[in-house]
């Protein structure tokens, strides 16, 4: 893992001190997708590495995949560029925290890391999260739904993140 594209993430992000080891336990894990479209995600979290190399002249490794932290911040500034203008607007990195906590894991700040079982607990999470096993609503992934007609868990992220928005603010 390249230390400066790391930094330049968590910066992103706001992640600071208290939470670098979460999200350097999130750049560890590839992101992969079930469900078709999903690997659009991928991209997003794929074309940070390319605005990392022309904001600092860095290269950004290619030699491995889309990790999860990746696609999180590309789908954080997607829901930020949905939100710009409106009553609801949110920074990038407002975006991304409520997508940690929406998968709970905001409770695992530095401190808490590296008690026991604390990593298994962000493991069993993101498998959730990965292999949707989450709830037919949502609950247990990024975007939890308190009114769903349709199994969230066999619908595309992006058409989640839709729904998301629609039911939570205003435009």
């Amino acid at each position: 893992m390249n230390n400066l594209y790391f930094r330049w993430l968590c910066d992103l992000v706001d992640g600071g001190q208290d939470y670098r080891l979460l999200l350097k336990h999130l750049h560890k894990v590839p992101f992969y997708s079930r469900i078709p479209n999903d690997d659009n995600r991928c991209g997003d979290g794929l074309r940070l590495r390319e605005l990392y190399e022309d904001e600092t002249g860095h290269m950004a490794s290619s030699s491995f995949p889309c990790t999860v932290l990746e696609m999180l911040i590309g789908l954080a500034q997607r829901m930020e560029f949905h939100l710009y203008g409106t009553n609801s607007e949110l920074s990038v990195s407002e975006c991304f925290w409520i997508f940690i906590k929406n998968l709970d894991m905001d409770w695992c700040d530095n401190h808490i890391y590296f008690e026991d079982g604390c990593a298994d607990r962000i493991n069993e999470k993101l498998e959730i999260f990965l292999k949707r096993r989450y709830g037919r609503n949502g609950v247990g992934g990024i975007f939890p739904l308190r009114h769903s007609n349709v199994d969230q868990r066999r619908v595309e992220i992006w058409y989640q993140m839709m729904s998301y928005l629609m039911e939570n603010y205003k435009f």
